[in-house]
């Protein structure tokens, strides 16, 4: 009986540790929590909110460490996978959304997370980075009218989850925070949204063996929810892609 093969057992008093060994253990538990599949997802999902702030330090301690090896890591996967890349950067759903109009809304929802209300000062502190900016509906509009400001934590654990019922199974859950975000959405935005032409110029990254890349602008055409449909053309700088605007839009 060693550390290697028995989990420890301070209540054992001849020598300290549990009377199965660590595989015997792995095999009730995983046995057990098959057989409580609901109660167990609850569990996991319950502890994790209770252990927020824990999850987020672990998070971005890691990120720190790591850096150079996530760079390194995704360089080299875009390298080796680009009919995956093209896949995902076509399901990639871009805001539509100026400064303007999102400085607007952070404001109508005092630079806070509209769920879970911690702010943009301490997100930036905690996680290093902004609010994000949320789809409220996963397949609705791709400007304000769909955009709410969220942490990094309630934005990945919403997924493309209701909203609604996802909200109200939360700790931090509140009927008044619910009222607001869907004020936001349904008459809210109004008084903010901007005009916007029928086509968006958007840039991306060109990446080299080297793994050096250079900026490309991109012109595409969007459909009634501003989501991109079809790239028109590509140009080096913003201004070789003027001429097709003219072209397609300004008849």
């Amino acid at each position: 009986m060693d550390d290697e093969h028995f989990y420890k057992n301070i209540s054992n008093s001849i020598d300290g540790y549990s009377t199965r060994c660590i595989k015997c253990e792995i095999g009730r538990a995983t046995k057990r929590n098959n057989d409580n599949k609901e109660e167990y997802l609850q569990y996991l999902k319950d502890w994790h909110q209770e252990n927020l702030e824990y999850h987020q330090n672990q998070n971005n301690q890691w990120y720190a460490d790591n850096k150079e090896y996530r760079q390194e890591y995704t360089a080299n996967w875009r390298k080796e996978n680009p009919e995956r890349v093209k896949e995902l950067a076509k399901n990639h759903r871009d805001h539509d959304i100026s400064t303007k109009e999102w400085n607007s809304e952070l404001k109508v929802f005092n630079h806070r997370c509209a769920y879970c209300d911690i702010t943009e000062k301490e997100h930036k502190q905690t996680i290093g980075e902004k609010l994000h900016k949320d789809h409220e509906y996963h397949n609705g509009y791709n400007d304000i009218r769909n955009a709410i400001p969220a942490c990094k934590s309630c934005n990945c654990s919403k997924h493309t989850d209701d909203m609604e019922k996802w909200f109200r199974e939360q700790s931090f859950f509140s009927e008044e925070k619910l009222v607001k975000v869907l004020w936001w959405i349904t008459e809210g935005y109004k008084a903010y949204i901007e005009d916007k032409p029928p086509y968006r110029i958007t840039r991306k990254r060109v990446y080299n063996n080297d793994k050096s890349y250079k900026v490309a602008f991109e012109l595409w055409s969007v459909d009634e929810k501003r989501n991109v449909v079809e790239c028109i053309t590509t140009g080096d700088k913003k201004k070789d892609i003027t001429q097709y605007i003219e072209l397609y839009y300004k008849k």
